[in-house]
């Protein structure tokens, strides 16, 4: 997300949390991590094409831009702890 904020697109691996914060395609490339090859097909291709490098930096700053500032954050952790404090919903339990 770092690289992203400052413009840059990225090659991250496909796993865990990440295909949230990277779109594929769109604010960077998402790799089989356990592929080397992929993880090298990705870096060469960003490096090869200036203009999907350059507009994949620009999606991924306005993505954290949006996304990610501090008024959505306050605003995401508002909202979950309202929800921890009315509990599970009725029959749930």
């Amino acid at each position: 997300m770092e690289a992203s904020a400052c413009g840059l697109a990225v090659v991250a691996g496909d796993s865990g949390g990440v295909a949230d914060a990277v779109r594929d395609g769109e604010t960077g490339i998402l790799v089989d991590p356990d592929d080397p090859a992929a993880v090298a097909a990705g870096i060469k291709g960003l490096l090869a094409d200036d203009a999907a490098r350059r507009r994949m930096g620009a999606a991924g700053r306005r993505a954290v831009e949006t996304r990610y500032n501090w008024d959505r954050v306050a605003a995401d952790l508002i909202r979950i702890d309202g929800e921890f404090r009315r509990g599970p919903p009725l029959g749930a339990r």
